[in-house]
């Protein structure tokens, strides 16, 4: 009964006046506390008062606030206040009970009867059935008998029924221990329905990007923007997985886009990955986006996209000159596959000789060529290893590059340039490059006088590398 009330609306304010043509006014106000049956106890006026002079006995009072606004009373509010003897109850010393606070639910159809892990327990239910509580408390000495309510998700109190029946979605329940008429503890548990039907439960995980040629990944959270900008090259894509329940497989679709364009550039059904060349611009950074799109059987509507944005580097503009190609027509034995050492198979391993020993990135680029008919000059097309879209652009070692797993098969017949090079931000180097025809074994033959083409190469292609004529 020695309670203390405070109010101070400055803090909290109740209550605005509106203000008028000629003066802006703040509230004022008086208080009183009354009995029940309306009987004076105390009273009081300003902004900030503190009531510290208890109430006469055991029972019900009402607080009565009075607003005014420039002299003028408004709307009251009134608050009930219930007065109760100290029984002398300290709840720190109650707890629910070890064994006999309880659960009972199903998982996988089998009904788990275990003891109710307060605060923290989260049980993977079977969806659609059902919960029973039992809630057990042991209530201190002197605090009187122990009853129980719950709420869910923060909803009404409840007090019947402990059987929770036909549970589809998460839900959190809260199970309050009254002793007397005091609250004492709650216990907390978050109950999670295996979903077996098909629904929109969300992304696992991120969008990976690996360069052809690089050991790690790069990861990328859903609807976000890469923040390191990647080199141009040739790179792998995989999607996040998606949960559309228990025995619901997701139907997933990409799309890529270039700089600010609607219009993909690349699209289809997703399977276990997308390979695509990102090429930057030769004047500054080029972004694209990476969109996903995922659709659950049976659900009518499609469930929300995983897209992200990256920035790719400038382009490196390879000057190749007539030099480095017209060194295609020299035989180099530990050089392959080129027109002297051809390799037979759609999916070739490339070597080369380097005695570069920088610490620069090395990237090995691969370019079909291919002419319609007759003579064609190889030099004349340098301008393809910059301008064209290759094949694809990887991570190379010192001397090396195996055929990348994640690539198509090369197409037999067709021909094709490779060129190392190494670079930094703003230069490219060559170290090798090599010219051959996919799927044949057979050495490329050299005419002297690319005049004789017609007659010596009439039934294949000549090509043209610096003053010498390669028939194929």
């Amino acid at each position: 009964m020695n309670s203390t009330l405070t109010f101070n609306p400055n803090s909290n304010p109740i209550f605005k006046c509106l203000p008028t043509s000629s003066t802006n006014c703040g509230p004022t106000y008086s208080w009183t506390i009354t009995t029940s049956g309306g009987a004076p106890v105390a009273n009081g006026s300003g902004l900030t008062w503190i009531h510290t002079s208890g109430f006469p006995s055991v029972g019900n009072y009402v607080l009565t606030v009075t607003p005014s606004c420039l002299n003028t009373p408004c709307n009251p509010c009134k608050i009930k206040i219930k007065v109760v003897a100290d029984s002398g109850c300290n709840c720190s010393t109650g707890r629910w009970h070890s064994q006999n606070n309880r659960i009972k639910f199903k998982q996988g159809g089998v009904t788990i009867d275990s003891v109710t892990r307060c605060n923290g327990g989260v049980y993977n239910i079977d969806n659609g059935t059902s919960v029973s509580l039992s809630p057990n408390y042991i209530c201190p000495p002197n605090c009187g008998p122990v009853s129980y309510y719950y709420r869910i998700n923060g909803g009404p109190a409840q007090t019947s029924p402990w059987t929770i029946a036909n549970i589809t979605s998460n839900q959190s329940i809260s199970i309050y221990a009254k002793c007397g008429d005091k609250i004492c503890d709650s216990c907390r548990i978050e109950l999670r329905p295996i979903q077996t039907g098909c629904n929109c439960n969300g992304w696992n995980g991120n969008i990976q990007v690996k360069r052809l040629g690089s050991l790690l990944p790069i990861g990328i959270m859903c609807n976000t923007t890469l923040n390191q900008t990647l080199n141009s090259g040739t790179y792998f894509i995989t999607a996040p997985s998606y949960n559309c329940g228990q025995n619901c497989t997701p139907q997933i679709k990409y799309e890529i886009y270039k700089g600010s364009s609607s219009t993909p550039v690349m699209n289809g059904n997703y399977s276990t990955g997308v390979t695509y060349n990102f090429l930057g611009l030769s004047f500054g950074t080029q972004t694209y986006k990476i969109k996903f799109l995922v659709t659950c059987p049976s659900i009518s509507q499609s469930c929300l996209p995983c897209e992200v944005t990256i920035k790719i580097k400038k382009g490196i503009i390879i000057n190749s000159g007539g030099d480095i190609l017209g060194d295609l027509g020299t035989k180099k034995p530990n050089v392959g596959p080129t027109i002297f050492n051809p390799i037979g198979s759609l999916r070739p391993d490339f070597k080369w000789e380097s005695s570069v020993t920088s610490n620069k990135e090395k990237h090995l680029r691969l370019i079909e060529v291919n002419p319609n008919a007759g003579e064609k000059n190889l030099i004349e097309m340098a301008k393809d290893l910059s301008e064209k879209e290759p094949i694809f652009d990887a991570v190379a070692e010192r001397n090396g590059l195996k055929y990348p797993k994640d690539m198509v098969d090369l197409k037999s017949g067709s021909y094709y340039v490779w060129v190392v090079y190494e670079t930094d931000e703003e230069n490219a180097k060559i170290i090798e490059t090599g010219f051959f025809k996919a799927g044949s074994n057979t050495p490329g033959k050299e005419i002297q006088d690319c005049n004789d083409c017609p007659k010596l190469c009439s039934d294949g292609i000549c090509w043209k590398i610096g003053e010498k004529c390669f028939c194929f």
